[in-house]
């Protein structure tokens, strides 16, 4: 006599779960491989950080020395100087060009770290006088004085003298800034230039 048989299949047949040996080495290998993504990103992080630090820090610094260039190259005499300032007097655009029309005093302030210009808006001379910073972060430059100034001469020094370091107002006719500009983030590397500029020819002085 024959019987019949199930012809059911057995759904559980084959199935079986992660061993614990198995579930631990994928995690691990996932936590290294998670781990090296978060390194890249935060390391591409940090190097955009830094660029955009030193591209700032580049473009204000050249502003600011644009300013002085410009004035310094129209004043037609200094009211006052020293190590950390220099006040240029901008004549009017009259022919003669002998009357004043304002004044603009360019200072470097170590203990607040700026550079900034006091006088009215540079393209709008019969403005109001305010103080503007042109540039924050700075330092002295070592034992170099912010401002330096110079006499006027081709080759050589002027007959008499050992430097051309000007020692009076009158004999000023080209000044130099030197100083440390930096700009700096919690995770990134403090970025640093050193602003040192050429000498601005006082050519109406």
């Amino acid at each position: 006599m024959a019987y019949p048989t199930s012809s059911t299949p057995r759904t559980n047949r084959g199935r079986r779960a992660f061993t614990l040996v198995e579930l631990m080495v994928s995690t691990t290998l996932a936590s290294f491989l998670m781990l090296g993504v978060l390194t890249s990103f935060l390391m591409m992080g940090r190097s955009g950080a830094s660029v955009q630090n030193y591209t700032e820090l580049e473009a204000t610094a050249r502003k600011a020395l644009e300013y002085f260039s410009r004035e310094s190259h129209l004043a037609y005499g200094i009211t006052s100087y020293g190590s950390t300032s220099v006040t240029l007097q901008i004549p009017d655009t009259s022919s003669s060009r002998t009357t004043i029309a304002y004044t603009a005093t360019y200072s470097f302030d170590s203990s607040a770290g700026t550079f900034s210009r006091t006088g009215p808006p540079i393209d709008a001379p019969t403005g109001t006088s305010t103080t503007t910073v042109l540039l924050s972060g700075v330092t002295q430059n070592g034992t170099t004085n912010p401002f330096n100034y110079y006499r006027y001469i081709t080759t050589g020094y002027a007959s008499g003298f050992t430097s051309n370091t000007a020692s009076n107002v009158t004999e000023i006719k080209q000044i130099e800034i030197n100083f440390i500009a930096s700009r700096a983030n919690t995770t990134v590397v403090t970025a640093s230039n050193r602003v040192l500029s050429a000498r601005f020819i006082l050519r109406n002085k």
